[in-house]
């Protein structure tokens, strides 16, 4: 029973991270995850990472992994707790992800 509260939240804070992932990849631009300066200190490797293309599939692996978990786990949305516990996964990986967004947009101005 723990376990499958601990598996909804999870699958909701994954599709959370999907979806900054798959719009950036879409639009074809690379993820800001990154400061300039932090930018003059990584390796060409974690730029390559940040490209578009590997946004969109990072973005795809990302909802596919937390559908798989949902039909795992054979959840359906109602209002119970486990639907509370995946909103909760989403609200969760949503604020720390704006956070962190703009701390990167306020080093860049």
């Amino acid at each position: 029973m723990i376990l499958d509260y601990f598996l909804v939240f999870l699958s909701g804070g994954i599709l959370s991270n999907s979806l900054p992932s798959l719009v950036w990849g879409m639009s074809g631009r690379h993820f800001p995850a990154y400061t300039e300066e932090e930018r003059k200190h990584l390796p060409k490797i974690v730029l390559l990472i940040s490209a578009p293309f590997f946004n969109a599939v990072w973005g795809l692996i990302n909802l596919f992994v937390a559908l798989a978990l949902l039909m795992a786990i054979d959840f359906q949305l109602a209002f119970d707790f486990r639907s509370l516990f995946f909103a909760l996964g989403v609200i969760v990986v949503v604020l720390v992800t704006c956070i962190k967004m703009t701390q990167v947009h306020s080093a860049r101005e």
